[in-house]
């Protein structure tokens, strides 16, 4: 059971808008002030992606803007000006957010990075309901801002891969983004995919720090090592000094014990006459790997978004490593019915990383896909917008079979929709249990006549709404 564990919370590591008019500016830093004027600048677009966009409260004496859970507020993301952040290599920015500490809500920030569309690693804001307006700092290193977050560059977020969506409600103030100029920018590294290592690895981490300047820079690294529960095991300090061009630190946690831990800390150093203290984290974990060949763990199956939101062909390498490493016996991902139906009867599964379902068929790994979400071009109102009769059901049907018989042999278990009851997320037009029924009734039998010995799962929901069946 622990090797099971230790193998789960490794793997966890892995992981509408609307228009305003604002004119281009220069300067480098991007805000939004919600009330019932929303004020802008440097931010070309921004909405919730939902059926509302929020409610605007009033606390001591502030307007906010409340993320409500009913109706569900989620997201609101945030497209900064183009001629401000716009740049392939992405950037370090500092994301400072206002909020009103009230209940016991909790929020993130995700963005985008050169090689991700969504990075979910990012703090996590717990509310201590102090009734209170607070500010936190958020550090996006390597940040794209080239359009990536559904057309996006960041999102405010109450719900993320590392987070689950809290009933409590968060009411924003403001959102400002600015560029982080800094002498001296950190990253870490290891030789291990997602800094898993086992016990027959030496577990080394390295910090890179490039120094941009020609003169030596005298710095000092100080850390800590957590648990999974952000409990401090352990600190060290290190002096170190950093020569123009690259510097690394090499670093060995102490630990013996299985589980995902995290290095916290900051790099302090003085230059031209000013102090800094840059912060630095990441993620490790210490696992049980499976030896090459070994029968994968049929009882370990783990949830990826790899088969929509990650179209860089360097990620499908890390997936198999790391996923043969660690004996993960199934796989469960996304059929966007959107993405593979691009014209009308045209259905293209390239789209969706065909490869890699042949390919997890052939490592003993378990492909488990959802049959999912609308198709605007086959007459739904919005990218979630389930099926529930004429031609718009028939439609869906034949995705769905058509889908099946394409993956005959290699995918036997699939899903039908997804979190039918997370209005508006994955139901945007809030249609009633009933319409899912009627989805049901129609995609079993058509999906059984051609390949009847796979397996279908429903009824699959957000939380566990008793009522709702």
């Amino acid at each position: 059971m622990k090797r099971i564990f230790a193998m789960l919370i490794s793997i966890s590591m892995l992981a509408v808008q609307c228009g305003v008019n604002v004119y281009a500016q220069t300067e480098d830093y991007a805000e939004i002030i919600f009330g019932k004027y929303i004020k802008a600048h440097n931010i070309s677009g921004y909405g919730t992606g939902a059926a509302t966009d929020g409610e605007i409260v009033v606390r001591n004496g502030r307007e906010g803007l409340k993320f409500t859970y009913e109706p569900r507020v989620t997201f609101m993301y945030l497209n900064v000006d183009d001629e401000v952040f716009y740049e392939p290599e992405g950037i370090d920015v500092r994301v400072k957010v206002d909020y009103f500490d009230e209940g016991k809500g909790t929020f993130t920030m995700r963005h985008s990075t050169p090689t991700e569309a969504f990075y979910d690693n990012n703090d996590i804001v717990r509310l201590n309901d102090t009734k209170e307006w607070l500010t936190h700092e958020f550090i996006l290193k390597n940040a794209d801002f080239r359009n990536k977050c559904n057309g996006n560059d960041i999102v405010l977020a109450q719900w993320s891969t590392n987070m689950p969506r809290t009933t409590d409600d968060v009411i924003f103030g403001s959102v400002r983004i600015e560029r982080i100029y800094q002498p001296v920018t950190e990253s870490f590294s290891s030789d291990e995919v997602g800094n898993i290592f086992s016990p027959k690895e030496e577990m080394k981490l390295r910090l890179d720090l490039q120094n941009a300047n020609d003169e030596t820079i005298n710095a000092k690294l100080s850390y800590g090592i957590y648990d999974h529960e952000d409990k401090l095991i352990y600190t060290k300090e290190k002096e170190q000094q950093l020569n123009s061009g690259g510097n690394v630190i090499e670093i060995k946690p102490e630990i013996t014990k299985f589980g995902i831990y995290k290095l916290k800390g900051s790099v302090s150093y003085e230059y031209d006459g000013e102090l800094y203290n840059d912060a630095v984290e990441t993620w490790f974990s210490l696992a049980d790997k499976f030896e090459p060949g070994e029968e994968k763990n049929k009882k370990l199956g783990v949830a990826l978004q790899y088969t929509l939101y990650n179209k860089n062909p360097e990620y499908a390498d890390k997936v198999y490593k790391v996923l043969d490493e660690l004996g993960v016996g199934m796989v469960r991902g996304d059929m966007g019915w959107w993405d593979i139906e691009t014209e009308k009867e045209v259905y293209n599964f390239a789209s969706v990383k065909d490869d890699m379902q042949f390919k997890f068929k052939d490592m003993g790994i378990e492909p488990f896909m959802i049959l999912d979400y609308g198709s605007e071009l086959r007459g739904g109102k919005m990218w979630n917008d389930p099926p529930s009769e004429g031609e718009y059901l028939d439609a869906y049907v034949d995705f769905c079979v058509e889908t099946v018989k394409h993956y005959r042999g290699v995918i036997n278990y699939y899903e039908i929709w997804n979190e039918y009851n997370n209005i508006p997320n994955f139901n945007g037009t809030g249609k009633p249990p009933a319409d899912y029924a009627k989805m049901i009734k129609a995609v079993v039998p058509a999906i059984k006549a051609v390949a009847p010995e796979v397996t279908l799962i429903g009824g699959v929901t957000e939380e566990i709404p008793l009522d709702w069946f």
